[in-house]
C-alpha cells in the first residue's frame, strides 16, 4: 500500500517536483547518518566525571534527551548538561550536515556569505558559527602535547569579520594579509600530535611563532614547512 502511494506520487510529479523530493530525501540521509555519528561519538569520548558549568564532582545520571543521549545533573550548581554541552552542536536548531558543509567552506577560505549560502543560513548566522569555530580551534591550544620527531606546520587565512558584498565593494587590495583576517596555524607530528593556533589579526609572525612552539616543538625535531 505505501509502495503504491509513493509510485503514485512520482509517476504524477513534474521533474522539478521530483528534484525537490530527491533533494529532501537527501538532506534527511545525510542528516540522519551525521546525526547519529556525531551523537555517537561525543558519547563515546565524553567525560562525565565533573560538570562543565561549574567543574563539581557530584554529578548524577539525569535520564536522557530525545536522541537517547545521557544526561546529568550536578548536585551543586542544580544545572544538567550533556555530551553535546559546550560543543558546536550546543544550543543550535541547525542540523550536523550544516555545520559539516560551513566548517568545510571555512577551510576553503570562502567569505561569510559563500559559506552562509552553502550551509544554507543567513550572514548574521554565518559570522556567529565563525567566530564560535574559531573560539573552539583557539580552546585546543590549552591542552597542545610537546611534538616530536618530524613536524609539519601549515597555516590558513580567513575572512571572518565582513561579508562577502563588504569586501566586494572595497577597492581591490594587493596581495598578502590584512588586518580583517585570521591566521590559524597548525603543527602536527608524525604521531598525529596537533598544536593549534588563532591569530588575533593578520598573519602570526616570527616572534609570536616562536613563543607558540618553543616549548612544543623541541630542537630535535625535524620542521617541514610550505612557507
Amino acid at each position: 500500500m505505501f509502495n503504491d502511494i509513493i509510485d503514485s506520487i512520482i509517476n504524477n510529479a513534474s521533474d522539478d517536483e521530483i528534484e525537490i523530493i530527491r533533494e529532501k530525501l537527501n538532506n534527511h540521509l545525510i542528516n540522519h547518518i551525521y546525526d547519529s555519528n556525531i551523537h555517537k561519538e561525543l558519547s563515546n569520548n565524553y567525560d562525565s566525571s565533573f560538570c562543565p558549568h561549574c567543574q563539581s564532582k557530584h554529578i548524577i545520571k539525569y535520564g536522557k534527551d530525545n536522541k537517547g543521549n545521557q544526561r546529568y545533573l550536578c548536585k551543586e550548581c542544580s544545572k544538567t548538561f550533556s555530551s553535546i554541552t559546550g560543543s558546536l552542536l550546543s544550543y543550535t536548531k541547525k542540523q550536523p550536515y550544516q555545520w559539516f558543509e560551513y566548517i568545510q567552506s571555512l577551510f576553503n577560505g570562502d567569505t561569510l556569505a559563500r559559506s552562509a549560502d552553502i550551509a544554507g543560513i543567513s550572514e548574521p548566522t554565518s559570522l556567529l558559527w565563525r567566530h564560535k569555530i574559531l573560539s573552539v580551534l583557539a580552546d585546543l591550544t590549552h591542552d597542545n602535547p610537546v611534538l616530536s620527531d618530524t613536524v609539519y606546520l601549515d597555516e590558513k587565512l580567513n575572512v571572518v569579520t565582513h561579508s562577502g558584498k563588504h569586501m566586494e565593494n572595497k577597492e581591490k587590495q594587493k596581495r598578502g594579509m590584512s588586518s580583517q583576517k585570521r591566521n590559524i596555524v597548525c603543527a602536527i607530528d608524525q604521531h598525529n600530535n596537533k598544536v593549534i593556533q588563532v591569530s588575533e589579526t593578520g598573519r602570526i609572525h616570527s616572534k609570536e611563532l616562536y613563543k607558540i612552539y618553543k616549548d612544543k616543538i623541541p630542537s630535535t625535531c625535524q620542521v617541514v614547512s610550505d612557507s
